[in-house]
């Protein structure tokens, strides 16, 4: 149950990450108020030359002619940083198409084609070849003649047929570069004003936000759109050009910048909550598993506990503005991203969201041994809290390891992650339970995928501080440069969408406040001081979690401990527990090679090691083994029994003629499920289980041995597990641990 149930909450992550972080990205993302045109300079269109050259070729091929080049200005005006346009109009026909640069990082190299022509009516037909933007168009602003196009003349020929279907003479013709402006302009407001009234966007100051109850419908649409448009370019003769995802400098700066130069917008408050909440599902299903679902239910209280924690830090030190992040322990409530905070309020962040929770779970250990419930929560507070302390991002723990690196060199943070994962797989291991090293794996996935990103980001901010050594950089958008130049040279595979990611983290690191190392190992030394008694005392919290469970379900349940002191035992230590008696010596050599010669094989290593080590066994009546001297044909150890037997059997089944015994057998023939009576009581009484005779032979054709018991009133062999199973079944009944902790 706990590795099954650990691998569902792993996959859930795995499943519901992506999701959370796309609806986040939607949740921040802004629209422009308002939208205004106007003929302007070529600005940018060098950095796109080499892409609008090809299409510009068809397009004159088509019957187009360039008209002008053009710029938007938005409200607010970070909205439209990268907007290099080129427009043109056709011969014959009331069509015009805008041209523009790649809208964003994913595809750098593919443009934006747009074909617009406008009805009488105000209605504009127009085909797009990429997938139409977030917001579902209104039919009464805009007729989608279709989207995502191979090429240029398909586009075309689709936009032409759109317009047949509508009436070609009803098509207004396209004035001057003013005209053509001005009506674009008019046509993008409309289509801004229609997803404010159908409730896709609302109002936020000067911008607009998606609406909260539309994000999952957009985040849908994006995703399929993403998926069409990746198979479009796929399966089609689109040019390899612009499918592929590196771009050159000039427009990799550009792209940057754009992504840069957005606002950040703030998340609402109710969609900041819905997030954390569905990012609480893994973390509950894994609580459920391990100690069942009234701790899914004690684990709320404890997340509320160490976020309320967390947010009376940033109250404290004066932040106005938090971010609830995704997943808790994990994230919860933050600095604004625009803050840089330094390290002592950092390092208070982290021990307010932690603290509490371990005070609170020690108190109550303390001050309620005997109520199951109030030791239960006292587990979860110890332990989740515990666990948001380890310094393995992207929990809070890390917080103080990148602290303690003055310098945030990527390679001391990978090797400092390696050794706590291989110490919590260690701790997991001497625990000896296995929910705890699902809980282990569990971390170790969530964290092991971005171990392959640490190791570049650590080569390339290597070769930064080397380059940036021989020449500083000046300004902001030097190193941006530098950083573009080193990432083409080192990984030239890699797509722009993962360079932007690693140059936005240097830029961070390089940002950050540094503290003194005479501030910092203070700092370093108090976290440590909390953390290690957690992990002494984490096997106890454990123990009592599972011990106030079962108490609660009015059961028992498997003592981890115990279970590992049983593993660490060997079968001679095993029968000196289950039989202490001094007198108890092992068996000589001569004896155990008599014995050997009397069954006619070699001993089994199981019963040869027990018998070396006690010459017999007395673990009551539950498991009784004979000394080697005694162990000898059942016929010879029990003379009567031949005679009972055989009428017993002869009872149970008068149609036979011969008395045979039955055995459990896979096979589907009668006859290899029976022995014959005289065949079994041939084999060697090694001593007795539950009153039954234990019974030791070799298998057929020389497989090994075979321990059986005989239920002499039905008649019935039973295969036993083995000599150290039960052994350690006998252990455990001693002990009062249930068979269940082998599981």
């Amino acid at each position: 149950m706990g590795w099954a149930g650990l691998v569902t909450a792993v996959v859930i992550t795995c499943a519901l990450a992506p999701l959370l972080l796309r609806l986040r990205a939607l949740a921040e993302w802004r629209l422009p108020s308002s939208v205004q045109r106007r003929p302007g300079p070529p600005r940018l269109q060098a950095t796109v030359e080499d892409l609008f050259a090809p299409i510009d070729a068809e397009l004159r091929e088509l019957g187009f002619v360039p008209s002008h080049a053009a710029e938007l200005r938005a409200t607010p005006r970070g909205l439209t940083p990268w907007q290099p346009l080129r427009l043109y109009r056709h011969r014959h026909y009331p069509m015009i198409a805008q041209l523009a640069g790649p809208p964003g990082a994913q595809w750098p190299n593919l443009p934006l084609l747009e074909l617009y022509a406008e009805v009488k009516e105000g209605l504009v037909v127009a085909t797009s070849n990429r997938p139409w933007r977030q917001v579902p168009p209104h039919q009464l602003v805009l007729k989608s003649g279709g989207e995502r196009f191979a090429s240029v003349r398909s586009q075309y020929e689709r936009q032409l047929a759109a317009m047949h279907a509508e009436g070609l003479p009803d098509f207004l013709p396209w004035g001057d570069a003013a005209d053509i402006e001005a009506r674009l302009e008019s046509f993008e407001q409309r289509l801004l004003e229609a997803a404010l009234q159908r409730g896709w966007c609302t109002a936020d100051g000067e911008t607009l936000a998606f609406a909260p109850s539309r994000l999952l419908d957009l985040a849908w649409r994006q995703w399929r759109h993403d998926r069409e448009l990746a198979a479009l370019l796929r399966d089609t003769g689109v040019p390899a050009t612009l499918r592929e995802r590196q771009a050159p400098l000039e427009r990799s700066l550009a792209l940057f910048v754009a992504t840069k130069a957005r606002p950040r917008a703030r998340v609402a408050p109710a969609v900041q909550w819905t997030l954390y909440l569905a990012s609480s599902l893994p973390l509950l299903l894994a609580c459920a598993v391990v100690g069942g679902p009234l701790s899914a239910l004690l684990a709320l209280p404890v997340l509320a506990l160490h976020d309320l924690g967390r947010w009376a830090a940033l109250r404290a030190c004066g932040e106005r503005n938090p971010q609830l992040g995704l997943w808790p322990l994990v994230g919860g409530p933050g600095f604004d991203a625009e803050r840089r905070p330094a390290p002592r309020e950092r390092t208070l962040l982290l021990l307010a969201g932690a603290l509490p929770g371990l005070l609170l779970g020690g108190l109550l250990w303390v001050a309620a041994p005997e109520l199951p419930a109030l030791r239960l929560l006292a587990g979860w507070l110890w332990l989740l809290n515990g666990i948001s302390l380890l310094p393995l991002p992207p929990l809070p723990g890390a917080e103080g390891l990148a602290m303690v690196d003055v310098r945030r060199r990527p390679a001391v943070r990978l090797a400092c992650e390696a050794l706590c994962a291989l110490a919590i797989a260690a701790w997991c291991w001497h625990l000896g339970w296995q929910p705890a090293a699902a809980l282990a794996v569990l971390l170790l996935a969530l964290r092991a995928p971005g171990w392959r990103a640490l190791l570049r980001q650590s080569r390339f901010e290597r070769r930064y501080r080397a380059a940036a050594r021989r020449q500083p950089p000046p300004d902001a958008r030097a190193i941006a440069r530098l950083c573009f130049q080193l990432l083409e040279r080192m990984c030239p595979a890699a797509a722009l969408s993962q360079r932007i990611p690693m140059v936005e983290a240097l830029l961070a690191r390089l940002r950050a406040k540094d503290g003194r190392p005479a501030q910092l190992l203070p700092l370093a030394v108090l976290q440590l001081g909390v953390l290690v008694p957690v992990l002494a005392l984490a096997p106890a919290a454990l123990d009592g979690l599972m011990q106030a469970r079962a108490g609660l379900a009015g059961g028992s349940r498997p003592d981890a401990s115990a279970e590992a002191r049983l593993r660490a035992l060997d079968i001679g230590a095993l029968a000196a527990a289950l039989d202490p008696r001094p007198q108890r010596q092992g068996a000589s050599e001569l004896a155990l090679a008599a014995l050997a010669q009397r069954t006619g094989a070699p001993l089994p290593p199981e019963v040869r090691e027990l018998y070396l080590a006690r010459d017999g066994l007395d673990a009551g009546t539950g498991l009784n083994l004979l000394p080697s001297a005694d162990v000898q044909p059942l016929r010879d150890n029990r003379p009567r029994l031949a005679a009972q037997l055989g009428a017993r059997l002869r009872e149970l089944h008068p149609r036979q003629p011969v008395p045979r015994v039955e055995q459990a057998c896979a096979t589907p023939a009668t006859a290899a499920c029976q022995v014959a009576l005289e065949q079994v009581l041939s084999w060697l009484q090694v001593g007795q289980v539950e009153g039954r005779p234990l019974l030791l032979h070799p298998r057929p054709e020389g497989r090994g041995w075979r321990l059986v018991s005989l239920d002499t009133e039905q008649g019935r062999l039973a295969e036993e597990a083995g000599l150290r199973e039960l052994l350690q079944q006998r252990w455990r009944e001693g002990q009062g641990v249930p068979a269940s902790a082998a599981e």
